[in-house]
């Protein structure tokens, strides 16, 4: 009995001894700094579909906030917007006070046709005195001057033959006449994104729209001969009848400037933003990834095709999207608009090492109001908006030290 007691204690013993070797074993492991991730984890880019989980998008760790001074974006001082009145000026100068510095000197804005020719003088002398605004406060306007007026979209092939030629004329004749120089126009971008199904492009061809843009370059021309012209096309190419947007690929745009007549264009622009379906489009795929929607060699091909070493990115990254529809809407951190950010700035330094002179546009208006229900905004977004204007200000911060230039959309 005495033996079989002790056997037992001593069984208990090195149970006991065992569980708390075990125990030291594993606390160690976890608060040992020198312990490796465990490599079968994945790590996700995580574009929430609420209320569903993150979806597994990408391999790629999402970079960390960055740590740095909210308020400085350049170090640069502000630019002196006192007195403007111009609502894209006013924006800017919102961007400014969050920095507390300097942010840009380029802005990008939105125009129009004139439908008829009492109306192309009257835009003429909207337009003016925004760009003699602009110009007060030594800010170059990036206008997009879109395929449409008040009579509805412009007919492509019609502009191509000439039907919109008097009051394209006239508009810039009469900009011309209220004394608007060629540096205050700054660059104008007709037809912007042609190769997209949104126009009245009826069975245009690509080389079609070529002219069209050529065409327009010329009129401009006519009244300021050193003007800048540029072409903005998306990295995706679409058939004209495609209303799902559901055929798009991407392919040489080169068919699109083989009819532009050389030196009518002083840059080339490429167009691409990352994209999500929402919950219930789960065969669509993501799309997040700079180097696909921003693909360098077609920016390079499209700029040597026209002779051109100034180029540019028209893009951005959503905090929210589909933000009508709250139990589907698609949200992205910080950190991921970091990390995209950062794989576009990793694309533009593709192109300067190819010897491109390399600006980025970005897009970044909250439109969730409106029938595209997008956040593009980093000054207004739904939740830790001191993170998502850190990383536009890390983003600003790292154009200018790697010598890419900058503009902004916001208004």
């Amino acid at each position: 009995m005495t033996n079989t007691n002790s056997w037992s204690s001593f069984r208990i013993f090195l149970n006991l001894s065992a569980i708390t070797l075990l125990l030291t074993g594993v606390v160690t492991l976890l608060s040992s700094p020198e312990a490796p991730p465990p490599e079968s984890t994945p790590q996700v880019l995580g574009l929430s579909i609420n209320p569903s989980p993150i979806s597994p998008v990408s391999q790629q760790s999402p970079t960390p906030v960055p740590s740095l001074d909210p308020e400085r974006c350049s170090s640069r001082p502000q630019l002196d917007l006192s007195g403007a009145l111009d609502p894209h000026l006013h924006k800017l100068s919102q961007y400014q006070n969050r920095c507390n510095s300097f942010v840009t000197d380029r802005l990008m804005i939105f125009t129009r046709m004139p439908a008829t020719l009492n109306q192309a003088t009257t835009m003429a002398h909207h337009m003016a005195t925004t760009l003699q605004q602009f110009a007060q406060y030594q800010i170059t306007p990036i206008v997009i001057i879109e395929p449409k007026s008040d009579a509805g979209l412009v007919n492509f092939l019609q502009f191509r033959d000439g039907a919109w030629d008097e009051r394209i004329s006239t508009y810039f004749q009469t900009l011309s006449q209220l004394g608007i120089t060629a540096d205050q126009l700054g660059i104008w971008v007709p037809f912007p994104e042609a190769n997209v199904p949104l126009w009245d492009k009826n069975n245009a061809t690509p080389q079609d729209i070529g002219l069209v843009i050529d065409r327009f370059a010329s009129l401009l021309h006519q009244s300021f001969p050193q003007a800048q012209v540029s072409i903005l096309l998306d990295s995706i190419t679409y058939p004209n009848h495609d209303p799902s947007w559901s055929q798009g690929e991407q392919a040489s745009l080169e068919p699109y400037l083989s009819t532009i007549t050389p030196g009518s264009l002083t840059s080339f622009g490429l167009q691409g933003f990352p994209w999500q379906p929402h919950s219930e489009s789960f065969s669509q795929r993501t799309i997040t990834d700079p180097q696909y929607f921003l693909n360098p060699s077609l920016t390079a091909d499209a700029a040597q095709t026209i002779g051109v070493n100034q180029v540019w990115f028209n893009t951005g990254t959503f905090a929210a999207k589909y933000t009508n529809l709250p139990n589907r809407t698609v949200t992205t951190t910080a950190s991921e608009r970091k990390m995209i950010l950062s794989q576009i700035i990793e694309q533009a330094q593709v192109l300067k090492s190819q010897g491109f002179d390399v600006q980025i546009n970005l897009f970044a208006e909250n439109k969730s109001h409106t029938p595209e229900a997008t956040n593009w905004s980093y000054l207004d977004t739904p939740t830790n908006n001191q993170e998502h204007f850190q990383v536009f200000a890390w983003f600003v911060q790292e154009l200018e030290k790697n010598h890419i230039g900058f503009s902004l959309f916001d208004q």
